[in-house]
């Protein structure tokens, strides 16, 4: 998700993480496989089951280190 997020070239993926080949075969896998357009399908049925309300929250959310609310 790191590379959707900032636009970075496989090729210059942290050395800790898997060989950029690796990385780029699954995220194509997972294009393939329609992953996004199945998960956003699952998530606007969340919502339309609760009345337009997303009840579904995680609480890590918040940037810890801005002060975020930091639950143990």
């Amino acid at each position: 998700m790191t590379i959707l997020r900032t636009g970075a070239q496989y090729r210059n993926i942290h050395p800790d993480w898997l060989p950029w080949q690796a990385v780029y075969y699954y995220l194509d896998q997972r294009k393939k496989a329609k992953f996004s357009e199945r998960l956003n399908a699952v998530l606007n049925q969340l919502v339309v089951g609760t009345q337009e309300r997303l009840w579904v929250a995680d609480v890590d959310a918040a940037n810890k280190a801005d002060g975020g609310l930091v639950v143990p």
